[in-house]
């Protein structure tokens, strides 16, 4: 299957509803303590983060809503919606508690 076959086969509308109304999505990778984090600011871009264990500096990108926001990466900010979907979800089944 084509990734736009699977993108398009979407409901973006109800993503964005779960996505844009709630928190930063995390989760903490299985070999470390260091997190995962994705998140959608009010003005739809996808932010992607990495927090290591250790406190040294946090590293992210933006990915910027592609139809007034700039953004050239659709495809990648609608993977980050279903990555915070993802986390979303394992998060409610299978609740970290490290």
């Amino acid at each position: 299957m084509q990734i736009d076959e699977i993108l398009n086969s979407l409901d973006w509308q109800k993503a964005w509803k779960e996505v844009a109304t709630s928190r930063p999505q995390s989760r903490i990778e299985d070999d470390s303590n260091n997190k995962l984090v994705v998140v959608f600011s009010c003005d739809g871009d996808a932010w992607i983060q990495i927090e290591p264990e250790t406190n040294t500096m946090k590293r992210c990108c933006r990915f910027r809503e592609t139809s007034t926001g700039g953004g050239e990466s659709k495809r990648v900010r609608q993977a980050l919606m279903i990555l915070a979907l993802a986390i979303k979800a394992d998060n409610k089944d299978r609740p970290q508690r490290r």
